[in-house]
């Protein structure tokens, strides 16, 4: 009984994660899941901001499936 609430407890915090986890590595293309990943980051521009810094990044994607890839896909990185 105390395995299975413990099991359940887990599932609940971490299950987040893994749904969240599938949704982010699909690759559009061939629908694989696990396989779409990011294989470079590169840094664009820094900026401060009061009493933030924001970090300007392109973004190379690729499946390792099928072998799509997706170049210069903006992401930006705010860090208090």
């Amino acid at each position: 009984m105390l395995i299975d609430l413990i099991v359940l407890v887990f599932l609940f915090v971490f299950g987040w994660e893994i749904i969240g986890m599938l949704v982010k590595t699909k690759c559009q293309n061939c629908g694989s899941r696990f396989s779409y990943m990011r294989k470079s980051r590169i840094l664009e521009k820094t900026a401060s901001v009061e009493d933030r810094e924001i970090f300007y990044y392109e973004n190379t994607y690729k499946c390792n499936s099928c072998g799509s890839e997706e170049k210069n896909v903006p992401e930006i990185v705010e860090i208090k």
